[in-house]
């Protein structure tokens, strides 16, 4: 186990910031266009969009699913598990 070190944690503060950021973002910008936020797992891991077809980080996308606002709709792709459409309830 190290010893976690100032600048070390500066880093990781700041690369958190920059994903909560961007989280409001893209959920500023899902209610203000009514879009969706789609998933697509795929073999390199999972691929996350916006309706408009931008791109949402995998980081960006599981902070912004954890939003209150946001719900799952639609079908999933195995049982107990989230669906791979998300939107925000108005």
């Amino acid at each position: 186990m190290s010893i976690q070190t100032v600048s070390t944690l500066k880093r990781r503060r700041s690369r958190l910031d920059r994903y909560r950021r961007s989280a409001d973002q893209v959920i500023a910008v899902m209610r203000k266009d009514e879009l969706a936020l789609h998933c697509s797992h795929e073999p390199k891991g999972d691929r996350w969009w916006l309706s408009d077809g931008s791109g949402v980080s995998s980081e960006t996308a599981k902070l912004v699913i954890l939003n209150a606002d946001i719900v799952s709709v639609g079908d999933a792709l195995f049982n107990n598990t989230p669906g791979q459409i998300f939107r925000v309830v108005r």
